[in-house]
């Protein structure tokens, strides 16, 4: 799914000191604005776009029960917070899986699996850590660019693709600046790079959104319960999480994540 939307992070690649709340960056039109008008401008445009193809939804959408997200079984190497969650969130989670009861499409995130990723690192392919690349490398950029190893995520909303739901918020602290550090150091790392660019599409810039996939459905677009849902909750806020980033092995839904040390 392609998440780029009209603007671009210019604050992105600032490795300099100060936090993100009090960087600049800018729109598609060169205006500086703030981190927080920045990501609510980001967010708020994925959600027009997503509406606007459920309004141009055809009879062509329909159940795809054999669609699958990532191949099952499969580790990928990434890299997040697992934090606590507050009781907005947990009332969210507990919307999701009310609303998709007893629906084989449905996968909803369970509550002890929760995380917000800081940097996805390869596709998932493996079965075991054993298969990896040489670490030495990947753990010395780590190291070097993630000085800070909390993550505080503020203002988190929903946001809408056309068959997921994700929430998504505003980084705090050195977080945009240690993503790109991070991303910029591996493109340079030969055993890494081709990983790095496959995870993500082939972008050569760092992912923009600071979110997890709260729910991911197998077909090509949400059933109508899960659109309102969203329109009737869009706008409310969630709240705030944080945790320490670890580098961690994982299957797509971080169930049961064994962490790479650094």
């Amino acid at each position: 799914m392609d998440f780029h939307c009209l603007f671009r992070e210019s604050a992105a690649f600032m490795c300099s000191s100060g936090y993100a709340t009090d960087m600049m960056f800018n729109d598609i039109s060169g205006e500086k604005m703030t981190a927080a008008a920045y990501f609510d401008a980001l967010y708020a445009q994925r959600n027009r776009e997503t509406q606007q193809c459920w309004r141009q939804e055809t009879a062509s959408a329909h159940q795809q029960a054999d669609k699958f997200f990532y191949p099952a079984g499969l580790h990928a190497l990434t890299s997040g917070i697992q934090p606590v969650l507050n009781p907005q969130i947990q009332s969210l989670l507990a919307d999701l899986r009310g609303l998709t009861q007893g629906d084989p499409l449905a996968d909803v995130m369970r509550a002890e699996h929760f995380h917000v990723t800081f940097l996805p690192v390869t596709p998932a392919r493996y079965q075991s850590p054993q298969q990896l690349p040489a670490l030495a490398g990947l753990r010395n950029a780590f190291r070097q660019n993630v000085i800070d190893s909390s993550l505080r995520v503020d203002a988190l909303r929903l946001v809408a693709l056309p068959d997921q739901l994700l929430l998504a918020g505003i980084p705090e602290g050195h977080a945009v600046a240690q993503r790109a550090a991070c991303w910029n150091a591996l493109l340079s790392l030969e055993e890494w790079r081709d990983l790095l660019l496959q995870r993500h599409g082939g972008k050569t810039t760092p992912p923009e959104y600071w979110h997890t996939t709260l729910l991911r459905y197998r077909s090509t677009s949400l059933p109508d319960t899960l659109k309102s849902y969203f329109t009737d909750n869009m706008h409310r806020r969630y709240g705030a999480i944080s945790g320490d980033i670890r580098l961690v092995f994982a299957f797509y839904n971080w169930a049961y994540p064994e962490t790479i040390t650094v």
